[in-house]
């Protein structure tokens, strides 16, 4: 490449190789290249063919093992040629991932790259205040932003939109994340707040799937529901398959709809 090109792509020595500026540049260019040439043989291969072939499909850690179990047995039995290669990523990665052409599909909460990224709400739910039944929130039936005053709050790490949102309402209500305690997944969060080292902003299907049964933790909805995140799938504007991904869509929002029916709108 380097003789036909008539440049040095790559700078050597005894112990590396790294692109040089112009290496680089060209990497990108190729990188969108060898995206259309999937795209191209992609759209060839499904074209006239019930759903089928692969999707990569990224979703975040605070999405999808709680949500992903009430679906994929649908899609797999609606869509048998179907193959979903399933990645966990934090939010902001995936949409990274999914611009630069790793993923074709993003099961997620409202991305914030979205110049060449289509979007579809499936759902919208909301957040709930989870705290150790010893907390003394725990004795009220619903949360308004004066409890909240001084209390310590866990939540996932930086970029997750929870953390987002948590930083948020801290800001809104005066209470204080414990960074030094951050979780790395909902679970780790939830293991936290029942040994009431604070509480935290848990989304509602999780709730309902994970903590409903808890003696140990008690969840409570914010005064009018004050705060939500909404959840969707995003992919890129020239994907091949957005047909697909809107019969994908279909079967989300009506498995979760009829599950979580008083949760969801």
């Amino acid at each position: 490449m380097e003789e036909k090109l008539g440049v040095e792509l790559f700078e050597r020595t005894n112990k590396m190789v790294r692109l040089t500026p112009i290496g680089e540049k060209l990497t990108e260019k190729a990188r969108i290249i060898l995206q259309d040439v999937d795209y191209f043989c992609d759209a060839a291969t499904i074209a006239g063919k019930s759903l089928g072939g692969v999707i990569h499909l990224g979703v975040p850690p605070s999405l999808g093992p709680y949500i992903l179990p009430y679906i994929i047995p649908l899609i797999h039995k609606e869509y048998p040629d179907l193959r979903l290669h399933i990645i966990e990523a934090p939010p902001r990665e995936l949409e990274i991932g999914l611009d630069q052409g790793k993923y074709d599909l993003l099961f997620t909460a409202t991305p914030t790259i979205m110049a060449e990224l289509s979007y579809m709400t499936l759902f919208d739910e909301p957040l709930l205040v989870g705290m150790s039944s010893e907390n003394k929130l725990s004795k009220l039936t619903k949360i308004e932003g004066h409890h909240l005053k001084g209390q310590k709050v866990i939540t996932l790490g930086l970029g997750h939109q929870l953390f987002e949102q948590a930083q948020v309402i801290a800001s809104q209500y005066d209470c204080q994340i414990l960074s030094e305690y951050e979780g790395t997944s909902l679970d780790a969060v939830r293991h936290m707040v029942a040994m009431n080292m604070g509480l935290s902003f848990f989304s509602g299907i999780y709730a309902a799937s994970e903590i409903k049964a808890s003696k140990e933790i008690k969840v409570l909805p914010f005064f009018k529901k004050s705060f939500k995140r909404s959840v969707g799938l995003a992919w890129r504007r020239t994907s091949p398959r957005i047909k697909d991904y809107h019969l994908i869509a279909q079967i989300i929002i009506q498995e979760l709809k009829e599950r979580f029916a008083d949760i969801i709108a």
